[in-house]
């Protein structure tokens, strides 16, 4: 199963720093562009308000970002990658399912 695998090598390893430098300029832009339009805005801002917090600004969002280190990512990672305590839920044909995860 790929998503296993990938996020057990994330556990061991971790992202390289290119590609972590890279996910952080994606996410921020993602932010920055997710902000086009007054109803992206307003949705951002209700999701915060139903949490009773604040949307912080861009700019402190962005430092968060920048603030994630490998190990960060490999810390969760590897608490991500404890499948005794992980439920897990599949859509597709229900025999395929089942055998794909008869040993896991």
């Amino acid at each position: 199963m790929a998503l296993k695998q990938e996020v057990e090598k994330l556990a061991r390893h971790g992202p390289g720093t290119e590609e972590l430098k890279r996910t952080e300029t994606a996410l921020y832009a993602m932010l920055i562009m997710g902000q086009e339009t007054p109803d992206a805005r307003v949705m951002r801002l209700g999701r915060y308000a139903l949490d009773q917090r604040t949307a912080p600004p861009l700019e402190e969002l962005k430092d968060q970002l920048g603030a994630v280190t490998v190990q960060n990512v490999r810390d969760t990672a590897s608490r991500l990658a404890d499948w005794e305590h992980i439920a897990w839920a599949e859509a597709g044909p229900i025999d395929h399912a089942t055998k794909e995860h008869e040993n896991d």
